[in-house]
């Protein structure tokens, strides 16, 4: 049965608009990653950014909906960021400057031709009174002339007000802003304010009160201070879990801009994410949404390719987002994938869903796995190469195994539990083995003379888990492992025909699954060798096993 290609739409009794923002609200993103995702601990390289920048172009959609971004303009560095990304020609997201409200950061701005920038501007006592040691006057005064200043030198003032969530909004924040809205009408300008919830305190409730809710916090800068709509902005912190909540609720109180970061990328616990808010806004106004959400495979790769640790659980982008494990949930995949999968993940975000198998899985985890990974279509619960699998996977974890059996693993297993099979013979079987470890069967070979010039330990896992068990050649018979001259070396080199150029077998040795190497080497030779896949596979390189037929 297929699946539900796109996102589930909201539903609305025929014919009505089935959209559930404010009517007339332009809905927009602000992209802080290059700004609030660099506070996170990591500086991008200007290749990153514009590799990135270029995809939230394309996330944005042919509106723009990813409306800006903003860069800070203080090192060398940042400079030429704003230069490489501009050459790609995009229309968005526009580069803004986010600056201190000092002169010195508004002329480093101007340098940069920067068309926007934002202001920081610290409204809550803590910060007027304990950073600067400003009264409410003092302060008000300080933001008001740089804001001047801003817009003497021909820049588009953003003004963000940090920690509104503990300001006085009444007696403070609403003065400011109806300030501000008198010399956006002075100057013809769209001057935006932005909320900010710095610390994450604000709260998505009905009927929370100032400066916490985050309903009232719109509605006191719409109907109070005459902002409207379209000029605001919420940035929200997702410090006690609510930066998404928060974010959506101030969208849906007429709040039109949402500031957020690439997977929330920002202080301390961070912030919205671009990407949930782009999904969210498709299920809020799938009409009007046009923003492409196929990005997000690509936008996961290049951030797990920069060095971006991203959790396994991750909304979207992680790499167990649309994985399954339940052998309840797996067999209801089998029968209909829109049981667990509200989407086609492939078809709407460029990411393909995963089977898991653990000693959760049962016989119908095992039996999708076969059929997805080994091409077997329709495998019965009751195949004996289903059962095979299964007695070996409830054995391992019988024994204290908790990780799940990987891909190449189970490969592995399935070869060795194959059921005969009366199209091929033993002998084709065999060479299809050989041919489907030429790489790591290569690999062995390369490692074969950097193993000669070293000293060998026991127990030393060397080259990635290469175990060296036995190998005779013009040096000698030199070399073992920690698991000793063994009757699994004679037995394997026995395997290896005469004039063959090598095997790659299947192995349990001692508990370990793994794979068993026989070469004929270059000068007559022979070597013998494990690789564990188990312990020491490194998840950067191709899995041997994951290319059998």
């Amino acid at each position: 049965m297929s699946r539900p290609p796109s996102l589930p739409e909201t539903q609305q009794p025929a014919g009505e608009d089935v959209s559930l923002l404010p009517v007339g609200l332009p809905v927009y993103i602000c992209d802080a990653t290059f700004r609030e995702g660099q506070q996170a601990g990591r500086s991008f390289t200007v290749a990153q950014m514009v590799r990135l920048y270029d995809l939230l172009h394309r996330l944005g959609g042919p509106d723009g909906v990813v409306r800006s971004s903003e860069f800070f303009c203080y090192t060398a560095k940042d400079r030429r960021a704003v230069d490489a990304c501009r050459a790609l020609g995009h229309a968005f997201p526009r580069i803004t400057a986010w600056a201190r409200a000092t002169r010195q950061d508004l002329l480093a701005a101007r340098e940069l031709e920067m068309q926007e920038v934002s202001l920081l501007m610290s409204v809550s006592p803590q910060h007027m009174r304990h950073k600067f040691g400003w009264t409410d006057a003092e302060a008000m005064a300080q933001y008001l002339a740089v804001l001047d200043e801003a817009l003497a030198l021909g820049l588009t003032p953003r003004c963000h007000f940090e920690d509104v969530t503990r300001a006085d909004v009444p007696g403070f924040c609403v003065p400011l802003a109806r300030r501000i809205m008198d010399r956006a009408r002075e100057s013809g300008r769209d001057i935006i304010i932005r909320l900010c919830d710095t610390l994450g305190l604000a709260m998505p409730y009905a009927g929370a009160a100032l400066p916490l809710g985050v309903a009232a916090l719109v509605r006191a800068f719409v109907e109070q201070a005459g902002v409207p709509g379209a000029c605001l902005e919420f940035h929200g912190h997702n410090d006690f879990h609510r930066a998404h909540a928060n974010t959506v609720a101030a969208w849906l109180a007429g709040c039109a801009g949402a500031s957020a970061s690439l997977m929330g990328l920002g202080e301390r616990a961070g912030t919205a994410s671009v990407e949930g808010l782009a999904a969210e806004y498709r299920l809020l106004d799938p009409a009007h949404a046009r923003v492409d959400l196929h990005v997000l495979g690509e936008l996961a790769a290049a951030l797990e390719h920069m060095g971006v640790s991203i959790p396994e659980q991750q909304p979207l982008l992680g790499g167990r987002a649309f994985a399954h494990v339940a052998g309840l949930h797996l067999d209801g995949l089998r029968k209909s994938p829109e049981t667990y999968e509200a989407f086609d993940p492939g078809l709407v975000l460029g990411r393909q869903s995963r089977i898991i198998i653990t000693d959760k899985s049962g016989r119908a985890g095992v039996a999708a796995w076969l059929e997805r990974q080994c091409g077997r279509p329709e495998i019965d619960k009751d195949d004996p190469q289903v059962t095979a699998l299964l007695d070996v996977i409830a054995q391992a974890y019988e024994q204290g195994r908790a990780a799940p059996f990987s891909d190449g693993e189970l490969t592995a297993l399935a070869l060795v539990q194959r059921p005969p099979s009366p199209q091929a013979s033993a002998w084709q079987l065999y060479e299809a083995a050989i041919r489907s470890m030429e790489q790591a069967m290569a690999l062995v070979q390369a490692c074969r003379e950097p193993l000669l010039r070293a000293p060998f330990q026991q127990d030393r896992p060397v080259f990635h888990g290469l175990h060296l068990l036995h190998c005779t050649d013009s040096h000698g018979t030199w070399g073992s492992s920690r698991w000793g001259q063994c009757a699994a070396d004679a037995a394997l080199l026995a395997r290896l025909p005469a004039g063959a150029p090598g095997v790659a077998l299947p192995c349990l040795e001692q508990g370990r699954l793994g794979w068993a190497y026989a070469l004929t080497l270059p000068d007559g030779g022979r070597l013998a060798a494990v690789w564990d896949l188990m312990t020491f596979w490194p998840r950067e390189e191709p899995c041997p096993g994951s290319a059998l037929p």
